[in-house]
């Protein structure tokens, strides 16, 4: 090997390093997760899939951040610069994703926030036919600028987090509850799984019977966007149905 090939080597090596540290390296993930907005939630959030999935690629965009919050090595890459910059989109692969979670803005009021938030998303869809895009809304007024705007999935964490709060107080322990089906860490997880072939055509009634067989326990049906929990009969499922239940 010459002294010239290892030279370039190594300076390429020390190069993509420097890049990587100020998150200009472009990744070459596919059927990854893209988590947009550096806080405390989206830092749960990266553990939580790690944890659940911990040969999920994940790519992180921040554009306050001024080195990577994780080491090299991990499952995550991260991209400085502004998600509503489709050059910043592109270096994240975001072609190739499978998912996007955009986080609120915590620098700024509610309604600035969501806005900003509703940017990001719009850029995130003229980049990538694919991928399901999941965004957080402070405000209900921004909440069906939301789904106009492409979202498959709109998080009100506000009003969420209001729920949870006074549910806890008129019934104490609901929260609780709660979370634990959220986390996969307890006994008991709250699941979602499309319709198998054999189902089709099922009641509700006899599609509890069979997932009664397994230990689960369906709690309702989402149909056209909307659950409908423990549905009256007769009610039968179909192939664009999916169920959510409680795996034991």
């Amino acid at each position: 090997m010459s002294p010239f090939f290892v030279t370039s080597l190594a300076a390429t090596t020390v190069t993509e390093e420097t890049q990587w540290r100020q998150g200009k390296l472009s990744c070459r993930y596919e059927n990854h997760c893209i988590v947009i907005g550096w806080n405390e939630k989206s830092r749960q959030v990266i553990k939580e899939l790690q944890r659940q999935h911990s040969q999920r690629e994940i790519v992180l965009i921040d554009e306050t951040l001024q080195q990577p919050p994780f080491p090299r090595h991990s499952s995550v890459h991260f991209i400085q610069g502004n998600p509503n910059i489709d050059e910043t989109l592109q270096k994240a692969n975001i072609s190739k994703a499978a998912s996007v979670l955009i986080t609120a803005g915590r620098s700024m009021n509610e309604q600035d926030s969501d806005a900003r938030t509703i940017l990001t998303l719009l850029a995130v869809k003229s980049n990538s036919d694919k991928a399901m895009v999941t965004v957080e809304i402070l405000t209900p007024e921004l909440l069906a600028n939301a789904k106009r705007a492409g979202a498959d999935e709109v998080i009100e964490s506000t009003y969420v987090t209001s729920l949870l709060m006074s549910g806890s107080t008129i019934y104490p322990g609901v929260a609780s509850i709660i979370t634990d089906l959220l986390e996969h860490e307890d006994q008991y997880n709250l699941k979602m799984t499309e319709i198998k072939d054999e189902w089709v055509g099922l009641s509700f009634e006899e599609l509890l019977h069979e997932f009664r067989k397994e230990g689960k326990l369906p709690l309702g049906v989402k149909r056209q966007g909307k659950m409908l929990l423990n549905p009256n009969a007769p009610f039968f499922v179909s192939h664009e149905d999916s169920i959510l239940f409680v795996d034991h």
